[in-house]
């Protein structure tokens, strides 16, 4: 649902120095031996993804790690988030038009950096189940579905 890292962004921190820095993100302390027992991956925020898109995915996550029992957490790496590490590359997928952020859109929607990737961007409107929260008018795209009060909606627990 987001990237992950597993290691430094660049060759200017070693795996170690990281790997202590994503410990103390997490709360983690202990001598060298350890943190070699503990596995980590750092949470890259995309920068292209909205609030919205962002909310679900989190929800979703949430709910996956409820349903796993102690034991099964275990086998999983601890995902340290908010770091400040971040990407503005755009998934090879495009998504809903709700789910592209509007700033991200109107710095990157035109340029020449993303335009093999984002061609097919701002084409497939909200889809009709969802209704969500607040405004995302400024974010829709030609075709995107009109929503109104008598229509089924199915909302979104967020």
């Amino acid at each position: 649902m987001s990237d992950e890292a597993s290691g430094a962004e660049d060759d200017d921190e070693s795996f170690d120095d990281w790997k202590g820095r994503m410990a103390g993100f997490a709360g983690i302390s202990g001598s060298c031996k350890t943190l070699d027992r503990v596995k980590l991956f750092e949470v890259i925020k995309p920068e292209w993804r909205s609030k919205e898109l962002t909310d679900i995915f989190h929800e979703l996550q949430q709910l996956w790690w409820d349903s796993l029992s102690t034991k099964q957490k275990l086998s999983y790496a601890l995902r340290v988030i908010n770091t400040g590490r971040s990407s503005s590359v755009p998934p090879l997928v495009a998504p809903f038009d709700f789910g592209i952020d509007p700033t991200w859109w109107s710095e990157h929607g035109t340029s020449t950096e993303y335009k093999s990737i984002i061609s097919d961007w701002m084409k497939y409107p909200m889809p009709k189940a969802f209704k969500l929260l607040g405004s995302i008018e400024s974010i829709t795209g030609p075709g995107d579905l009109e929503v109104s009060e008598s229509d089924e909606t199915v909302p979104i627990p967020l």
